[in-house]
């Protein structure tokens, strides 16, 4: 591209993933491209030559992407990535390649937990079930989530000062209060 960066689609057309000078590559306006035998990606850029490897091992994400510091949690929920950033909850955007927060809620998350399919979030201000519009579940500072191997409705709350209580009935969640 010129000025875009490469843009990986799948077979399909779909987009992939978009790297760009701020996520590792030599510059934006790409001049040449090919592979080589281990499957490397090598880009001759406007300034320099980039090699990208795809699928990578390993992927680095940090202020350039996004993330603020401070991460407390990461988990993959639904196909998506989730971050408890310093400030906020944040979700992968592979369009722009970068974290953004998810929804308007700006409070720090310190645990995420998957119950039936629906992210919890114990965050400073509560427990929230993310995939449900940040439904707020309790108003404690919750510090992480653990479900009970006993009953799988119930989710154990650890607080900064205790120990609360969440049982799903139904597809509804109750706050059953501190133990």
């Amino acid at each position: 591209t010129v000025k875009g960066g490469l843009v990986l689609l799948d077979k399909d057309y779909r987009l992939l993933r978009t790297l760009k000078k701020e996520n590792g590559i030599a510059h934006n306006t790409i001049t040449g491209i090919c592979t080589d035998d281990e499957g490397s990606i090598w880009l001759a850029t406007y300034n320099g030559v980039s090699r990208v490897e795809f699928p990578a091992a390993n992927t680095l994400f940090d202020e350039r992407l996004g993330i603020d510091g401070g991460l407390q949690k990461v988990i993959r929920h639904n196909g998506e990535l989730y971050a408890g950033g310093r400030s906020a909850i944040l979700k992968y955007n592979a369009l722009s390649s970068k974290f953004e927060q998810a929804g308007s809620l700006e409070t720090q998350p310190f645990d995420f937990l998957i119950v039936d399919g629906e992210l919890l979030a114990a965050t400073e201000n509560g427990v929230f079930n993310i995939g449900n519009s940040f439904v707020r579940l309790n108003k404690f500072k919750a510090a992480c989530l653990t479900r009970s191997t006993i009953d799988p409705n119930i989710v154990y709350v650890g607080l900064t000062n205790g120990l609360a209580i969440l049982k799903k009935v139904g597809s509804e969640w109750l706050d059953l209060g501190k133990v």
